[in-house]
């Protein structure tokens, strides 16, 4: 009797021990697929950062892309203005010079009128 008690209480903490060991695996699963988790979560979390990041480089270099085209279309305009301005200038002084001649030539044409019996 002492004996079969005996190895029933061997029984029982060999069955505890199992459970133990059991639960100590089991939370070592959980330990390790919640290490897995966070590391999912680190890494899904600097990967969006890494891609928002790159998103907004690529924003702004698309906004000062803009700002330089608008800043050329500007500068060509305004280039495209002097030039008309340009001509016109040319145009005056080509006016100006024609204008002059035939001033000189009215005055000769006076003169010869003037001078002549």
């Amino acid at each position: 009797y002492i004996c079969s008690k005996h190895l029933l209480y061997y029984y029982i903490i060999s069955k505890h021990v199992l459970y133990n060991y059991i639960t100590s695996k089991h939370l070592l699963y959980n330990y390790i697929t919640s290490a897995v988790n966070i590391y999912s979560i680190i890494t899904s979390s600097v990967k969006f950062l890494l891609y928002s990041y790159i998103t907004s480089k690529h924003l702004l270099y698309n906004y000062i892309t803009i700002k330089q085209l608008l800043s050329n279309f500007i500068t060509s305009e305004h280039l495209l203005y002097s030039y008309i301005i340009g001509k016109h200038l040319l145009y005056n002084h080509i006016i100006n010079k024609h204008l002059l001649y035939s001033y000189i030539c009215s005055a000769v044409n006076i003169y010869s009128i003037a001078t002549s019996p």
